[in-house]
Order: structure tokens, then sequence, then C-alpha cells
């Protein structure tokens, strides 16, 4: 063998060694990608997990709050009956002065006793 079929034989290693070099780099460096990649796929899948939770959850505070609202509407218009069947029956136009005829009423039978 000549001395320069030597050399580029050995300049021909040099270049194999060194593609496999970086060829073994990429290919590490494709792993660490695919497992982030990996890893993004599941959080994504975690996350869309949590919005559907969310949106049910969404979802029912609405009703309740809907709820809640038919409830004081419903409470509210009691109220306002019970107002009006205090007025008819007793003549009081707020209810405030009911707590004041009972502190009137409960004097004058201290004074009759």
């Amino acid at each position: 063998m000549s001395l320069q079929q030597e050399k580029e034989e050995f300049l021909a290693r040099e270049k194999v060694n060194a593609i496999s070099k970086e060829l073994a780099l990429l290919l590490r460096e494709e792993e660490v990608h695919t497992q982030a990649l990996h890893d993004l796929e599941n959080e994504k899948a975690e996350t869309e997990q949590i919005l559907i939770q969310c949106r049910a959850d969404i979802g029912a505070t609405n009703e309740e709050v809907e709820g809640n609202r038919k409830n004081i509407l419903r409470i509210e218009d009691g109220n306002k009956k019970l107002k009006e069947a205090a007025k008819e029956t007793t003549g009081f136009t707020d209810t405030y002065e009911i707590p004041l005829f009972i502190n009137e009423l409960e004097e004058k039978e201290s004074l009759l006793q």
C-alpha cells in the first residue's frame, strides 16, 4: 500500500468517526426531543381533562346561581305578600312598625298585670 493510499484511508476513517459521532449526537438529540414531545402530549391531555372538569364545574355553578336567583325572587315575592298582608291586617305601612307595636302591646300587658 502506498503512502498516499494510507493517508486517504486514514482521512476516510477520520471522516467516518466524525460522522459516527455526529450521528450519535443527532440520535441522542432526537431521543430528547421525542421525550419532550411525549411529555408535552401528556401535559396537553391532562390540561384538556382539567378544562373539561372546569367547564362541568362552571355549568353546575351556573345552574346553582340560577336556582339561587329563582329562590331570591320567590323569597322577595313572599316577603312582598307578607308585607301586604301585614298592612291589610294591621294597618302598618312599614314592617319596622311591627316591632314597635309589639313593644307597645308588651308594655300595656305589663301595666295591666
